[in-house]
């Protein structure tokens, strides 16, 4: 994402899309080359049983959940680029600076959630959730301070996928007679 914001303020967006055509050429390659041909269903999990699976109330809370946080993630990412050239008043070049800021973050949590999901899920919901939810709308306050703007999103990235990581966790661990339905 950052190298698309970088690749657009220099080229135009259109110069991404056909960056992003080229790069999915291999990978296309790639797919149809090793992923075997004729390999059925046979052998794998049955739907109807993974579907009754599926409508627990544990699981459908933390699915739901991950799709909220998901969702509010992915909103909110979509207007930094609005924020950083507009209220914070910072040229289009800070777009690919702030989107990487906003990916180290969102490795760190990752890497937190990782380490921690499995052992502490319960801490972790408790502390990335509230601060998640009063996060977003400090960004919203501190958008024309770029001192305050940019730790933020570091920090919004790391809570984010921290708090994403660990709600997928816990939908893989709730659903676990429903291995294929859980993961998708």
């Amino acid at each position: 994402v950052p190298g698309g914001a970088a690749l657009g303020a220099l080229y135009g967006w259109r110069a991404v899309f056909w960056g992003l055509a080229a790069l999915c050429v291999p990978v296309a390659l790639g797919v149809l080359k090793g992923v075997p041909a004729g390999r059925g269903h046979a052998g794998g999990p049955e739907p109807r049983a993974e579907a009754a699976v599926l409508r627990r109330p544990p699981l459908l809370l933390a699915m739901l959940l991950g799709a909220l946080v998901n969702a509010a993630t992915f909103a909110s990412f979509t207007y930094l680029a609005p924020v950083v050239t507009g209220p914070a008043g910072l040229g289009e070049h800070w777009v690919a600076v702030v989107l990487m800021l906003f990916g180290a973050g969102s490795f760190a949590g990752v890497t937190l959630a990782g380490r921690f999901s499995d052992r502490r899920p319960g801490l972790l919901l408790a502390v990335t959730g509230p601060a998640l939810l009063a996060g977003w709308p400090a960004l919203a306050l501190a958008a024309g301070e770029p001192a305050v703007l940019l730790p933020l999103v570091c920090v919004l990235g790391a809570l984010s996928f921290a708090l994403g990581g660990t709600l997928v966790t816990r939908v893989l661990y709730e659903a676990g007679g429903a291995p294929t339905l859980a993961g998708a």
